[in-house]
């Protein structure tokens, strides 16, 4: 059990490794994905078909930015936890960035067009209609990255006594 927060870590930056390779290999659909959660979130809470079409014609400078900035995200954590580096920081911003992932798939949940939609997590790599599961998924994810930040160091240093590559963890 002395090795399960590691195994988990690198299984989470796994799981972002394909997640971004999936996204990458259809930008385009992509960034349709980002679009159509926009479209349907802002419809929700009250916004015309009008408003929407306006936003998204004009706005395409920002949903190629929120496109690029996910692809980013995810390309960035999975290095930060493979390569361990600022690992607790890296968690933080993961259990966010699933919990975004899980609002954005509840939101398309609940409106009636969503059994049309994919669910986009990981491309072309595993396309899957939009369903409950992907929450599912969402809330395991969530759970195992809390878990290792919670039996992870809160501090590593650099013992330069005997090796400059030998580390030691204060708690």
């Amino acid at each position: 059990m002395k090795y399960l927060p590691k195994i988990i870590q690198y299984f989470l930056a796994l799981v972002l490794v394909l997640s971004f390779i999936g996204k990458i290999q259809d930008l385009s659909n992509f960034e349709l994905q980002v679009k159509t959660i926009f479209i349907i979130s802002a419809e929700s809470i009250g916004y015309s078909k009008a408003d929407t079409k306006v936003i998204v014609e004009n706005g395409a400078l920002i949903f190629e930015l929120i496109t690029l900035a996910v692809l980013f995200a995810e390309l960035l954590l999975a290095l930060l936890l493979w390569l361990n580096l600022y690992t607790r920081s890296a968690l933080l911003l993961l259990i966010a960035l699933f919990g975004l992932f899980s609002l954005s798939t509840a939101i398309l949940l609940s409106n009636p067009a969503s059994e049309f939609l994919t669910c986009g997590c990981f491309g072309k790599l595993w396309e899957e209609s939009l369903s409950g599961w992907a929450l599912v998924r969402n809330a395991l994810l969530i759970a195992m990255a809390v878990y290792v930040y919670r039996y992870s160091p809160k501090v590593v240093e650099i013992d330069k006594s005997d090796s400059p590559f030998r580390m030691r963890e204060r708690f």
